[in-house]
C-alpha cells in the first residue's frame, strides 16, 4: 500500500465512524479545550497592560 492509499483508507474509516454533527461537536470540544489552556489571550487589554507593567518595572 502506498502512503496515499493508507491515507484514503483511514479517511474512509473515519467517515464511517462519525456523522457530521458528531464531527462538528468533536471539533468544537477541541477548540474549547485549547482556548481554556491559554491563561490570557495575547491581544487582550489585560495582556497588554500586563506587558506594559513588566516593561515599566524593568526600566
Amino acid at each position: 500500500m502506498a502512503i496515499s492509499d493508507v491515507k484514503q483508507y483511514e479517511e474512509a474509516k473515519r467517515e464511517r465512524c462519525y456523522n457530521a454533527l458528531q464531527r462538528w461537536t468533536a471539533i468544537l470540544a477541541v477548540i474549547r479545550f485549547a482556548d481554556a489552556q491559554q491563561p490570557i489571550s495575547r491581544n487582550s487589554k489585560t495582556r497588554c497592560l500586563e506587558l506594559q507593567r513588566k516593561h515599566l518595572s524593568s526600566s
